[in-house]
């Protein structure tokens, strides 16, 4: 259920091509019409908030302008590498065929991810639109219409989130398969030409899906890389510039929702990257431990020196990885930022 509605959530705001593009030139024009539509919107809204918003309320003009620029974006990137996503979800969903479990409590948990995420950035959203609509400073159906930038970031990452987490639990399935395969050691330390031939298919066929799911990391890390940079740097400025612009007559709490739900959207990214990369090292701690037969350890060793040489770590392109440290790194570069201003303001107003 949540991978259907997922879908249909990231086709309708242009962050996933419609229809399959296989041997269909209409569907390929339709695709583009569609992405180009969702970026003219966009677009226009640009100049729309310039003109209409800069005067009367620079800081809101500044957020919200910030955001429809990462939508802008996000959107651009997809229209540019459809066939990439294409190819991405059919290599997904071929590996998903191969694997014959799936732990339940990774399901679980990405239903609880998927609910929360939408939950809580609607409600941030609208919440923030009513309150516009209250103090007079945006018209309702102004309001409404930016609405939807917003949802377009919010959307945006969670379709990554969606792919992480996706990947994270095929590699689940395939430590659970190396598990059940080659934790017997009775089985594993004989020498019967059966069980070394099946335990030896099992370790290729992990080797071999350990590889594709390789190669669907380096494309998600090419797909989304811009536009995960930029949702960085949306974050780094949203935390800045609420606490040190004073946005009048929006209150104070509203400002702190702001910075919240920042904080909670960088998080949430981090987390589903940095669950993946735990599932490989749950792969390699199946593979290490000293049970195997004598005819398999040339394999195993192979295996080992492959996932260290191919780090598993998804990338904003190559730029910095997506892990908590990114987390922790831009907290602190907010902070201090903010410190320094601070202590410059106040050794400015000693000086006059």
């Amino acid at each position: 259920m949540e991978a259907t509605i997922n879908h249909t959530i990231f086709k309708l705001f242009g962050l996933m091509p419609i229809f399959q593009t296989k041997g269909s030139a209409w569907k390929i024009l339709l695709n583009t019409c569609y992405s180009l539509s969702v970026i003219t919107f966009i677009t226009v809204h640009q100049f729309a908030i310039y003109y209409l918003q800069l005067e009367r309320d620079f800081a809101g003009w500044f957020i919200s302008a910030s955001v429809l620029f990462t939508s802008f974006i996000a959107l651009l990137q997809t229209l540019t590498s459809a066939k990439g996503l294409q190819f991405l979800m059919l290599e997904l969903a071929s590996i998903d065929s191969l694997i014959s479990t799936c732990n339940a409590t990774s399901k679980r948990h990405y239903s609880a991810i998927f609910y929360a995420m939408y939950c809580i950035g609607l409600t941030r959203g609208i919440f923030r639109m009513v309150l516009m609509i209250q103090l007079g400073l945006r018209s309702p159906s102004f309001a409404v219409q930016l609405l939807v930038p917003s949802i377009i970031v919010l959307v945006r990452v969670n379709l990554q989130i969606y792919l992480m987490e996706l990947i994270a639990a095929q590699l689940e399935a395939i430590t659970a398969e190396l598990s059940s395969s080659l934790e017997d050691a009775g089985r594993c330390n004989t020498n019967e030409a059966d069980t070394v031939y099946r335990c030896s298919c099992t370790l290729q066929r992990a080797e071999c899906l350990y590889g594709r799911l390789q190669k669907c990391l380096l494309m998600v890390n090419a797909l989304f890389g811009w536009s995960t940079a930029a949702i960085v740097v949306l974050v780094f400025v949203g935390i800045t510039f609420q606490f040190r612009v004073p946005m009048y007559p929006l209150p104070f709490y509203a400002q702190i929702i702001e910075v919240l739900y920042s904080i909670f959207i960088l998080f949430c990214l981090c987390r589903a990257s940095s669950h993946a990369t735990e599932k490989v090292n749950e792969i390699k701690r199946v593979l290490l431990k000293p049970f195997y037969n004598a005819l398999l350890w040339d394999q195993v060793h192979n295996f080992i020196v492959r996932t260290k040489l191919q780090p598993f770590e998804f990338t904003a392109n190559g730029l910095y990885s997506i892990n908590y440290s990114l987390f922790g790194s831009t907290l602190a570069a907010s902070a201090t930022y903010i410190v320094i201003m601070l202590q410059f303001e106040h050794k400015t107003l000693e000086v006059l």
